[in-house]
């Protein structure tokens, strides 16, 4: 191994000075591309579209070469194929290809020959290429711990080493905010990310399974994988939160990903239905009705069940097609003594002719032809008036021939004709303006209304009633639940002719806290689109109104074909940590047995006599938490309105910060929250606030916060109660 070692740093020292060679050709390219840039800005303006393209991509070159430099591949894989003779591959990050012989100087991670590394034993292997399926021997993996361009460890592939290489990568992991993981993307993870482009799949992902970072990853590979058809911005990543949205956000430009576009679900359609509203926050909804009671909650939780049910969209559809009807007139039409449409003709023309498009544009199209046929009409009762008064003029001239009566008696005949003519073709005009106003509203918003105020007055169904009436108190303060977002949208497409969405691929994170028809939402708005959801209904603290069974989604909603993968095996925790959230685990029992690879500290049970002394303890904890330096410790509370007290109390130490949902930014190494908003973030340590009986009862609901805020943590965690402890973390059987 000592002379691998040496022979691997002479190769690492030899690739790093191509690199650093191709550096510097590379900025001088990228300086003469600015040139002509700036040359076809004042005087070329025909070449500046491929002057602008050129320069983007020698940056992007340079780019690569500087991320590459420190660390510019990860392992060694030699393969002989087909019986041929071995070659040697490093695959890195960055594929970095000399421009100058066109030779391949690092691999990309992304190439097929990757998979290698990512799902190869060694001896006979294949892996599936563009040209087909490659076969030969594999005959060496060696993994590198390269920092700074220095070579600090290889390890040769067997079942030692590579444990060894994962363990010691995932004992360095730091909480400080999401990062790549291609040098350490397992097998069962690889096979997720390589997923054809046209499939929907869906990620059932044990807590700390990598779901969101292999979500992630999946986007550079389809990008790199289908370039000649998917660019950046045809890709969309829909996040529960702005928070999460900035945890996240150094992972794809990393991976040499920019401008894929990242948004909410509230954000994405709010800014699609261009409304100025605002979200109901549930989490402060909650809090404020459990004053009043846990029955009052509980009431709110129906409401949002019932809005995100597909029985609800059902109803709201089959009032879209009433609506629909509505819109043919519901007699004949005439312009006076004109037939102008008989009402079925109208019907046919609005309710079936244009049956494709949008109500808007029927009734603009109806309008059209309505307004046509008008002035046909009305253009033949002028041609009437013109010959009526021709006729009585006649009868004047031979009444009143020679008299000084019959100039006046004509100009009054002829100022009467006038006059009807421009009043009747004025009625003409604004003829059809006035059929098509009689008309129901065409805004998706007075829709919906009409639809609620609809339910709030039958007394059919009680529960629909009352979610109803609910909604019309909330939409009179401009507020709106994020359950009520599908039917507008439903309602824009229906009604209105919306921009069409262009996205080819999107990834929705946190996914079993969306109801099925917010997901029904996406689907009916970017029907080409392909989907990747990751989620984990272990972890479905929006299980109310969320989903309970990916099998509502890929037998009523996706792409048949659908595919269910499960990461069952735990990255994040140490196997002590996940012990006690098993525990809380035993309240629900609905995901798969998770695999837990990593050992560490024992966990740490503090009792508090007060409040004060709770208080106290958690201070100390904080204060030995900064003497070791770990990157990020978060104080996790069950609710926000704790989180906000429990901060309030704290706020006196050096650099604590109150995170939630609303919060754009994730940056600073001591956090206050709750653990509704912990999801999907981790910490390398985790101090449970007040694990006590009084606030984490023997429910479900209450599990799941547990579960998910024991899920947190990386290497250390810290559980602090007063008075009696959870019965969910009870050694025995609950």
């Amino acid at each position: 191994m000592t002379d691998a070692f040496a022979v691997e740093r002479v190769h690492l020292k030899s690739v790093t000075d191509k690199i650093e060679q191709m550096q510097t050709q590379a900025e001088e390219e990228a300086g003469k591309a600015f040139d002509e840039l700036s040359y076809a800005r004042k005087a070329d303006p025909d070449s500046l579209d491929a002057r602008e393209a050129l320069y983007d991509m020698s940056l992007g070159f340079l780019k690569r070469l500087r991320l590459s430099r420190p660390k510019p591949y990860f392992t060694r894989l030699d393969f002989a194929e087909g019986g041929q003779g071995a070659s040697s591959y490093y695959i890195g990050k960055y594929g970095v290809i000399d421009p100058s012989s066109l030779e391949s100087v690092v691999v990309d991670w992304r190439a097929p020959i990757a998979n290698l590394y990512y799902s190869g034993q060694l001896g006979h292997v294949s892996y599936q290429a563009p040209d087909g399926e490659i076969e030969g021997e594999l005959m060496l993996k060696r993994q590198f711990d390269i920092a700074d361009g220095n070579l600090l460890h290889i390890f040769d592939e067997n079942i030692a080493s590579q444990d060894a290489f994962l363990l010691r990568a995932l004992n360095q992991m730091s909480g400080e905010r999401l990062k790549d993981i291609v040098s350490t993307i397992q097998s069962e993870q690889n096979l997720v990310i390589r997923q054809p482009l046209k499939d929907d799949l869906i990620v059932q992902g044990a807590a700390g399974s990598g779901k969101t970072t292999i979500a992630l990853h999946r986007i550079a590979y389809l990008l790199y994988a289908y370039s000649d058809r998917l660019r950046p911005e045809r890709m969309l990543i829909i996040a529960p939160n702005p928070l999460f949205l900035d945890y996240i956000s150094a992972v794809l430009p990393d991976l040499g990903v920019e401008n894929a576009v990242q948004s909410t679900f509230e954000k994405f359609f709010l800014d699609y239905l261009d409304l100025k509203l605002r979200i109901n926050d549930r989490r402060e909804q909650l809090d404020r009705l459990m004053k009043k009671g846990r029955q009052a909650a509980e009431e709110l939780n129906t409401i949002s069940r019932i809005k995100g049910s597909r029985a609800f969209y059902e109803a709201f559809d089959a009032y879209l097609g009433e609506y629909e009807r509505s819109l043919a007139p519901q007699k004949d039409l005439y312009f006076g003594p004109a037939l102008l449409w008989k009402k079925e003709d109208a019907a046919r023309f609005l309710l079936t002719d244009e049956a494709p498009f949008s109500f808007q544009r029927r009734v603009a199209q109806f309008r059209i032809q309505l307004k046509k046929r008008t002035m046909a009409a009305a253009n033949d009762i002028v041609k009437w008036f013109k010959r009526e008064s021709e006729k009585r003029a006649e009868k004047l001239r031979q009444s009143y021939a020679g008299s000084e009566e019959l100039n006046a008696k004509l100009t009054k005949l002829y100022e009467n004709r006038d006059a009807r003519i421009k009043e009747t073709l004025a009625q003409a005009e604004s003829y059809a303006g006035g059929v098509v106003k009689s008309l129901p509203s065409l805004k998706p918003m007075e829709v919906y209304l009409a639809f609620l105020k609809k339910l709030s007055a039958q007394n059919e169904d009680p529960a629909l009633q009352h979610a109803a009436q609910y909604s019309l108190g909330s939409i009179k303060t401009n507020r709106i639940d994020p359950e009520d977002i599908p039917p507008l949208v439903i309602a824009a497409l229906r009604c209105e002719d919306r921009p069409k969405q262009v996205f080819r691929h999107i990834v929705i994170d946190e996914a079993q806290d969306l109801s099925p028809m917010q997901i029904l939402t996406f689907k009916k708005c970017i029907p080409e689109a392909s989907f990747t959801l990751v989620g984990d209904l272990m972890q479905g603290i929006g299980a109310v109104k969320g989903i309970s069974d990916w099998s509502e989604l890929i037998d009523n909603i996706l792409n048949e074909g659908c595919k269910l993968t499960r990461l069952t095996t735990s990255y994040r925790s140490t196997r002590q940590i996940m012990a006690e959230a098993f525990k809380a685990a035993r309240a629900f029992q609905d995901g798969d047995k998770i695999r837990v690879i990593r050992d560490g500290e024992a966990c740490e049970y503090l009792r508090a006599d007060s409040e004060k002394e709770r208080i106290s303890v958690i201070r100390s904890l904080l204060s030995q938490a900064k003497d070791r330096s770990h990157a990020t410790v978060a104080v996790i509370e069950k609710d926000s309105k704790r989180a906000q007290a429990l901060f309030e109390e704290l706020n006196d130490i050096e650099g604590i910060r109150l995170l939630n949902a609303s919060s754009d930014k994730f940056d600073g190494s001591l956090f206050v929250c709750s653990a509704s908003d912990a999801k999907g973030l981790e910490f390398d340590e985790v101090i449970i606030a007040d694990a006590a009986s009084s606030l984490y009862e023997d429910r479900q609901d209450d599990a799941r916060l547990l579960y998910v805020a024991l899920t947190r943590a990386l290497h250390r965690l810290k559980l602090v109660y007063t008075g009696e402890l959870t019965r969910l973390l009870a050694e025995n059987e609950i």
